[in-house]
């Protein structure tokens, strides 16, 4: 039982680590762009090399988006076709399916309103879920938040009830600006859900309804309850780079 505690929480430090090394990244190469003489025009849609990749806890090493796509371009995968290839329980990053109401645009500079609404806190609305042994079913996520620079949320499910489908991942509505990237820990039953954008930018709009920010695809293994648990790792900057607070509601997945 400890082995597996100690494994399971290497494996969600990995994935913060993995989180704060690219945004580290990102505010270092835009850094380097600007020069006090001329302006820059902001540059949208950069990541992290392709050709690179970054171990994990156990040695094994977490794919990175495909050469030649921008971060938030539409991979065109389908659940279990080419989308879903790479490490097996890693889902790459995706953007989207042709039907949802998501269009991709550039991070732009936080607004006043932006400002004053920093604080307010965000809650993540989860869903309750009933499904059948075998059967798929979408997971939505809702974001109730300030407009923000940064979103990470990594959540944690039983990984002998339920399991991810890989390149399913996509965001819904306007609230992310860019996309998102998601990556899975089948294993350890771990899901993290990225902002993609630019530091210091807003990157995910501000959402005040109930409506769906993302979603992905589960399917159910076994008979029983589980839920879906936000882990501590998750965080949310605002456009004064603090981080907001949040609450959680819903997760249930029930299982016939």
């Amino acid at each position: 039982m400890a082995s597996v505690r100690v494994r399971d929480a290497l494996a969600v430090v990995a994935l913060v680590l993995l989180m704060l090394a690219v945004f580290l990244l990102l505010r270092h190469l835009r850094g380097k762009a600007d020069t006090p003489s001329t302006p820059v025009p902001t540059v949208t849609g950069r990541e992290p090399s392709p050709e690179k990749e970054s171990p994990d806890a156990a040695g094994e090493t977490t794919p990175r988006p495909e050469p030649g796509r921008g971060v938030g371009e539409p991979p065109g995968r389908t659940p279990s076709g080419p989308g879903a290839a790479g490490a097996p329980g890693v889902a790459p990053p995706s953007t989207g399916d042709a039907g949802a109401a998501w269009t991709k645009r550039e991070p732009v500079e936080f607004t006043e309103a932006d400002l004053a609404d920093c604080g307010l806190g965000v809650t993540v609305d989860l869903g309750t879920y009933e499904a059948a042994v075998g059967q798929e079913f979408d997971v939505t996520v809702g974001l109730l938040a300030p407009a923000l620079e940064s979103c990470a949320l990594v959540l944690k499910y039983d990984p002998r009830l339920v399991a991810v489908v890989p390149g399913t991942a996509s965001p819904v509505g306007s609230q992310f600006r860019v996309g998102i990237e998601c990556y899975a820990d089948e294993a350890a039953g771990r899901l993290a859900l990225i902002h993609a954008g630019m530091p210091g930018m807003k990157n995910v709009e501000a959402h005040k309804r109930e409506d769906a920010s993302a979603t992905w695809r589960m399917r159910a293994l076994k008979s029983g309850t589980t839920r879906l648990e936000v882990m501590a790792g998750s965080s949310f900057t605002n456009a004064r780079g603090e981080i907001e607070t949040f609450h959680t509601a819903g997760g249930e997945i029930t299982i016939r």
